[in-house]
C-alpha cells in the first residue's frame, strides 16, 4: 500500500510539475513576445524615444532620436543627457528633470543641440520610472520635432516684432528678457510686489528717486502713473512680481516690472500696441496704450515663463524743435 501511494502521489506531482512548467513556458513565451513587440514599437516610432537613469545617463535610445541628433545609438549610450541639450537650456532641462525625480510627469518644449552645433526643437513627453520601492530609477520621454514650426513661429514673431516697433514709431520694442536686463544694469531699488498695500511702498520709492534726480513735477506725475499701471497689472493677472528702477545714463529712467504669469500670446501682441485699453483675462495687457503715448519707450518681454516690462523716461523733456520755414518766407 506504501509503495502503491508513493507511485501514485510521484505521478500526480509529476503532472502537476509538468502542467506548472508548461504554463510557465506559455507565460515567458507571452512575456518574449511583448517584449519583442514593444521593443519594435519602440525602435521603429516616429518619435524620438529615450530613457535615463536617477543620474541622467542615457540608458535606451531609438535610431529615431539618435538620427535626430546626428549620433549612433552606441554613441549616446551611457552619456549624460546634458551632452544633447542646448547649453542656454541646462537650467530649464534641470528643473524639469528635478519634477521627474519628485514623480510627476509633464509635457513641455525644449532645445535639443546635435553633435553638429545645429538646434532641434522638441515637444518632451517625459514619464518617471519608479521601482516596487517606490523609489525613482530614471525616466523615460518622447520626443518630437517640432523645428519647423518653431522656426515658423519665430518668423511670425519677428515680423510682429517689426511691424509693431514700426507702427508706434519705435517706442514699443519686443525684446528677450535678458536682452531687456543687460539694457538695465544694476538696480538703484528693489522691491517686491505682491499685494495691493506693496503698490504704494512701490510708488513712494520710485517718486522718491524720480525726484531726487530732478525729474519735474509733470513728468514725475506721468511716471508713476505707468508704474502703477504695470504693477497694478502684474498683481492683478500674474499673482505679483518684482519692480526694479535702473538709471540708464543720468538723463534717463527705467522702471522694470517682471511677473512669473502665462504671459501674453503673440496673437495679441498688436492689440498692445494699437488697442486702448486692452487686457485679457490671462494677459497682462491694460494700460500699454497709455505707456506707449506717455513714456519714451516700452520695452516688452514675454513667454509663457512670464512677463517684464520696463518703462523708460528721460528726467528732462527734450527741448521743443524750431519751427521751420519755406526758404522764401
Amino acid at each position: 500500500k506504501g509503495w502503491v501511494f508513493v507511485a501514485v502521489t510521484a505521478i500526480l506531482l509529476y503532472g502537476m510539475i509538468q502542467r506548472h512548467t508548461r504554463t510557465l513556458q506559455h507565460t515567458q513565451a507571452q512575456l518574449q513576445e511583448s517584449e519583442a513587440w514593444y521593443r519594435r514599437l519602440i525602435t521603429t516610432a516616429e518619435e524620438g524615444i529615450w530613457v535615463l537613469d536617477a543620474r541622467d545617463r542615457v540608458t535606451f535610445v531609438n535610431q529615431r532620436l539618435a538620427d535626430l541628433l546626428g549620433y549612433s545609438v552606441d554613441a549616446m549610450l551611457g552619456r549624460s543627457a546634458f551632452d544633447f541639450i542646448d547649453p542656454d537650456w541646462h537650467t530649464d532641462f534641470a528643473r524639469h528633470l528635478a519634477r521627474r525625480q519628485q514623480g510627476s510627469p509633464e509635457t513641455y518644449e525644449s532645445c535639443l543641440q546635435r553633435g553638429d552645433g545645429e538646434k532641434r526643437w522638441v515637444i518632451a513627453s517625459a514619464t518617471p520610472i519608479i521601482d516596487t520601492r517606490e523609489q525613482y530609477i530614471g525616466s523615460f520621454a518622447m520626443l518630437t520635432d517640432i523645428t519647423e514650426r518653431h522656426q515658423l513661429n519665430e518668423f511670425q514673431r519677428e515680423f510682429t516684432r517689426k511691424t509693431i516697433e514700426a507702427a508706434t514709431e519705435g517706442k514699443l520694442l519686443i525684446r528677450t528678457r535678458d536682452e531687456v536686463m543687460q539694457l538695465a544694469g544694476p538696480p538703484i531699488i528693489r522691491q517686491t510686489i505682491a499685494r495691493v498695500e506693496d503698490l504704494e511702498v512701490a510708488r513712494h520709492v520710485v517718486s522718491e528717486q524720480a525726484g531726487a534726480s530732478g525729474m519735474d513735477e509733470d513728468r514725475l506725475y506721468d511716471f508713476i502713473l505707468c508704474v502703477s499701471e504695470a504693477t497694478t497689472n502684474a498683481i492683478k493677472h500674474a499673482n505679483g512680481g518684482m519692480l526694479s528702477l535702473h538709471c540708464l545714463d543720468t538723463m534717463t529712467l527705467l522702471a522694470v516690472i517682471a511677473d512669473q504669469g502665462p504671459g501674453i500670446q503673440a496673437i495679441h501682441l498688436p492689440e498692445v500696441a494699437f488697442k486702448y485699453g486692452y487686457t485679457t483675462a490671462v494677459s497682462l495687457g491694460m494700460g500699454y496704450k497709455a505707456m506707449i503715448a506717455l513714456m519714451d519707450h516700452v520695452y516688452l518681454a514675454t513667454d509663457p515663463g512670464g512677463t517684464t516690462v520696463a518703462i523708460a523716461l528721460a528726467v528732462h523733456a527734450p527741448p521743443a524743435a524750431a519751427p521751420t520755414f519755406p526758404g522764401d518766407w
